[in-house]
């Protein structure tokens, strides 16, 4: 993960995908974030080269455990053994958070409830974000665990009000009918 100067990649979920830290950039902020390595991967995050003499900083992120010790042992950096300490520099983990971030995902799809048909252009808003759905009717937003109401705008359909349940660090599914006021008379 590395960016240009001031990045955040905060409040995002990573399944099974190698995890690179802010690469000692100090402007990069990479916390709050759910990790869930592959269980069969020996490795899962390292620090960096030792003759960059940077520390990579990957603190406060939940990483399917919260036992520091069982992610030390995925991880190769000079904390590891005196045989990776002089070619690594320390990865920082810690502290670590205790559970996943409390944020989940709904992926969905807007359509006419009549015909079935996608409905693009659609505005669904949520507590603190709004998004429109894509050509095929498709969205996808994140938002704090719990169940969320959803409201759904799209001219010539009105408004429609929906509820879907979030669960942090999974991702939801919901199909969003909407009724054109003129389908049925």
């Amino acid at each position: 993960i590395h960016g240009r100067a001031n990045t955040v990649f905060s409040y995002n979920t990573i399944k099974k995908a190698p995890i690179e830290s802010n690469l000692g950039d100090p402007d990069t902020v990479v916390e709050n974030n759910n990790f869930y390595p592959d269980p069969d991967s020996v490795f899962w995050a390292w620090g960096l080269d030792k003759q960059s003499g940077l520390v990579a900083d990957m603190s406060n992120n939940w990483w399917g455990t919260a036992s520091v010790e069982e992610i030390r042992r995925h991880i190769i950096d000079g904390k590891r053994s005196p045989k990776y300490a002089d070619s690594y520099m320390e990865l920082l983990i810690e502290p670590v958070l205790t559970g996943p971030n409390g944020f989940g995902f709904v992926r969905g799809k807007v359509v006419d409830s009549d015909t079935g048909l996608p409905l693009s252009r659609a505005l669904m808003k949520g507590e603190g974000f709004e998004v429109r759905t894509n050509v095929v009717g498709g969205l996808f937003a994140s938002m704090l665990e719990g169940v969320n109401t959803l409201t759904v705008e799209l001219e010539g359909y009105g408004t429609g009000e929906f509820a879907v349940e979030i669960v942090a660090a999974e991702v939801s599914s919901a199909e969003l009918l909407m009724k054109h006021p003129d389908e049925g008379s």
